[in-house]
């Protein structure tokens, strides 16, 4: 007798207060959004007098199909130009309602030069969640962009379990005069689940007040700790049911 284990599946549930964001930003796995130079390359470069033989190109790059294969996107939600003239930073979406925001200086004030480094955060128009108790990696999709040191961006591992926000955390250089665009639909941050099971994407057009449900999960409770103790809530809640319902 043969037994087939279905593999599990991490449902990811997306929503956005927007309309426009839903239908025309989804998130949604890599895979569907392959920068457009790499589409075009071929699978080889043919041999010539110097080299004998065909060589692969990116196309055929284990590392690089992985990445896409194993992680989903966030694309920008609208147009962005940021410009920086001698560490005056000032920035401007299309969709006049996205908002950057940063961080006191004195809560990371030994990471960097602040006199040549600024922090922006991007206020996604996303809150994600999760039944499963999963860490997701984020990373920046360097392929996709023009010119990827235009940014820095500041990894980290979130769960969306217990955390529901997606703001994207940046540094921009200061001690320049320059300006840096993002097109809309341009991936601004690709999360990687650290499990083997599949993932489904379940994107929501919600209300402002269906939003702010899930968003206010979130939010603070405590002074210190917030993310560490509301977990801490959750998981002992979870341990007292008696049929492991919390689990699935």
């Amino acid at each position: 007798m043969f037994f087939f284990i279905k593999p599990s599946v991490i449902h990811l549930d997306c929503f956005t207060y927007s309309p426009r964001v839903y239908e025309y930003f989804p998130i949604q796995q890599s895979t569907k959004l392959y920068p457009d130079w790499w589409k075009k390359l071929p699978k080889y470069v043919e041999k010539n007098e110097v080299v004998w033989h065909d060589r692969p190109t990116m196309k055929s790059c284990y590392g690089f199909l992985e990445l896409y294969k194993n992680s989903i996107s966030i694309p920008m939600w609208s147009d962005l130009l940021i410009k920086i003239s001698n560490r005056d930073v000032k920035w401007q979406f299309a969709d006049l309602e996205t908002n950057i925001i940063t961080h006191e200086i004195d809560g990371f004030k030994d990471f960097v030069d602040h006199s040549e480094y600024q922090h922006l955060k991007f206020v996604s128009p996303w809150v994600l969640k999760t039944k499963k108790d999963i860490n997701w990696m984020w990373t920046y999709p360097t392929y996709n962009l023009k010119n990827p040191d235009d940014f820095v961006f500041l990894p980290g591992i979130i769960n969306y379990k217990y955390q529901h926000t997606s703001n994207i955390n940046l540094l921009v250089r200061t001690n320049q005069i320059k300006t840096i665009s993002l097109n809309a639909g341009i991936p601004i941050a690709s999360l990687i689940p650290m499990s083997d099971s599949k993932v489904k994407v379940h994107n929501h057009s919600v209300d402002r007040s269906e939003y702010e449900k899930v968003l206010k999960l979130s939010f603070h409770s405590y002074f210190t700790h917030n993310y560490s103790k509301h977990k801490k809530i959750l998981q002992e809640r979870e341990s007292k049911c008696p049929f492991g319902f919390g689990n699935k």
